[in-house]
């Protein structure tokens, strides 16, 4: 078996993601890529291609706690700063916690100087007590007064999502040319396709040749899905063959909703087909299908995507916005459940108490504090810019 990208034999077998496991896909083949071009992909001489595409996810992947297919966790999104100018990482799931610990202004009562201590968790508090200790100790009498307290966001947090560029639009070309050999070669489909017919994105992602005839773009126009529900977000990679076009042609969609278009080959003289995959983050579950239509795929579309970017550009903007609201939905859930919870273990006796109308009054007060509180959102103004979202001749 030789490795699709190049034509070497593959001496040492390794696992290659379909699509980058990055964005939650787990399917892997053994028979599709050397260790040295395994490695390419994932260097910085290749321009981070895999890293490039699965880097534009990584707030929606946060927010959605999307795992890795090779089981690492949702990504940290480190150093956010808020309006009041204070600067969080937020843990998956979108919670906040303080990036680094922070020391308020000292202010004098008398002949006592106070100052608070703000820390992601008490562990990196005490140390900053320690410190205090070694630094003013010596000569000045030093108390503390230890309190866990949540924090809350009170102004949002805004993000600004861009897709596509030439990098991350390589990783669409190379998750699709990956998934038409791992049918052929995993799930032995027969469709006539050989290394040639692909031979200029191959030659154009490995060695950085010449993409006459090939092109990506982030999707406002062609419509390929599996009639899969997109509120599962599934990852659904197509490719398919257009011969009254000549055309070899792809999609790549992410998390339901976030759809690339490719061409891979334009001078195709063989059969049509169709294929599709659809993967589950945070699943294993799978399906493929060899029965895509592809009829309604646009020819001049990525090609001339500057010719419909206009009269399309309301579209991504809808379906960024459909998924941020799963997410909001499911991140205040959470919120509201463990604010719940914890007001049920703080206000009432423990198993076997009597419940008496104070602990009442004490519940609607701790409720009602902590609900005010509840100030972090995601503002669905999302910004899109039309000269960073393709590439084409």
């Amino acid at each position: 078996m030789n490795c699709i990208y190049c034509n070497s034999q593959i001496a040492e077998t390794t696992d290659e993601h379909v699509v980058q496991s990055g964005l939650g896909a787990r399917l892997s083949s053994k028979n599709l890529i050397c260790k040295d071009c395994n490695n390419f992909f994932s260097r910085s001489d290749s321009g981070d291609i895999d890293k490039a595409l699965v880097n534009q996810f990584k707030v929606i992947r946060n927010h959605l706690e999307i795992w890795s297919g090779r089981g690492q966790a949702p990504p940290i999104l480190r150093n956010v700063t808020t309006e009041d100018g204070f600067t969080y990482d937020l843990l998956p799931g979108g919670i906040p916690v303080l990036a680094k610990t922070v020391r308020s202004r000292p202010i004098v009562e008398g002949s006592e100087i106070r100052l608070d201590i703000a820390s992601p968790d008490l562990d990196k508090a005490r140390v900053q007590y320690e410190h205090l200790l070694r630094q003013f100790g010596k000569n000045h009498k030093i108390t503390s007064e230890v309190r866990q307290r949540l924090t809350y966001l009170k102004n949002p947090v805004h993000f600004g999502l861009t897709f596509g560029g030439e990098q991350a639009l390589k990783g669409v070309l190379k998750s699709i040319t990956n998934f038409l050999f791992y049918a052929v070669r995993d799930r032995n489909v027969s469709i006539g396709v050989t290394r040639d017919d692909l031979l200029e994105v191959i030659n154009y992602l490995r060695y950085s040749g010449p993409k006459d005839s090939i092109a990506a773009a982030f999707d406002l126009k062609n419509e390929i899905l599996l009639g899969i529900p997109p509120e599962s977000f599934p990852i659904i990679v197509t490719v398919g063959a257009i011969p009254r076009h000549e055309l070899i042609v792809g999609t790549l969609t992410v998390l339901g909703h976030i759809t690339f278009s490719a061409i891979l080959s334009n001078g195709y003289s063989g059969a049509e087909f169709g294929l599709g995959l659809a993967q589950f983050p945070n699943s294993s579950q799978l399906a493929f299908r060899q029965d895509v239509d592809f009829s309604n795929f646009n020819p001049d579309y990525p090609a001339n995507y500057a010719s419909h970017a206009v009269e399309f550009f309301a579209t991504p903007q809808q379906r960024i916005e459909a998924i941020l609201r799963v997410s909001y939905k499911r991140m205040t859930r959470k919120a509201l459940e463990e604010t719940i919870d914890k007001a049920f273990k703080d206000c009432f006796p423990p198993i076997g108490g009597i419940i008496t109308a104070e602990h009442i009054h004490r519940l609607a007060d701790h409720l009602a504090h902590n609900f005010v509180h509840l100030h972090y959102r995601i503002p669905q103004d999302l910004p899109f810019d039309p000269k960073a979202l393709y590439f084409d001749e």
